[in-house]
């Protein structure tokens, strides 16, 4: 094997079985919304909530207030946490080569777009126990892909960019990491990523 390197892995679409779609998808059935209304207040303050610019409350008073949907606008209860419980399932093939990496002494990391709520519920399962570092938007202020994360995660761990293999679902995080200097896979599934990881002679 080649110089060791230091994997940093996304959550959601990779760890875990999850996809934002499906939380909008379930906004749009419970609250009789258009889906397509949904999509775009999500893409106008999704950033916010992933930053930790305001909280989950928050976050839904304006998704409601951006599809004028009053009772949206008012949700007491985590709304968020409550969907993502039912609908999220770990990814156990990708838990697998975690564990696989985890026992060759591998560094390992997270690296994803999450808010407090979600967090929580995978430190609950214990999902994170493997992982030595967590970069996690909510945290550090900044969400994928924007160029500010990729350099957060170079000025702390401070190793060569050369050894650093980031996975993510999504092809814009993928460019992004790519553009920053640091290697990256598209996540398909855990078979393919199992390949992929003997060819970068990392497993």
């Amino acid at each position: 094997m080649s110089q060791q390197r230091f994997v940093l892995f996304d959550l959601g679409g990779v760890v875990i079985n999850w996809h934002m779609e499906w939380m909008k998808e379930e906004v749009s059935r419970l609250y009789g919304i258009p889906l397509q209304s949904v999509r775009e207040a999500f893409s106008k303050h999704l950033s916010m909530l992933d930053t930790g610019s305001v909280n989950e409350h928050t976050f839904w008073r304006l998704v409601g207030k951006s599809t004028n949907n009053v009772k949206l606008q008012n949700v007491s209860n985590s709304l968020w946490t409550d969907i993502f419980q039912r609908q999220a399932k770990p990814d156990q093939d990708v838990l697998d080569i975690v564990k696989d990496l985890k026992k060759q002494n591998t560094n390992l990391g997270i690296l994803s777009n999450i808010e407090y709520g979600t967090h929580q519920i995978l430190e609950g399962w214990g999902i994170l126990d493997d992982f030595d570092y967590k970069f996690l938007s909510y945290m550090i202020g900044y969400s994928k892909p924007d160029p500010l994360v990729y350099q957060h995660v170079l000025q702390n761990l401070q190793i060569p960019k050369e050894r650093l293999l980031f996975i993510d679902d999504r092809q814009e995080n993928v460019d992004a990491s790519i553009k920053a200097g640091i290697d990256a896979i598209l996540f398909d599934s855990g078979k393919k990523l199992k390949e992929q990881l003997v060819e970068k002679d990392v497993i």
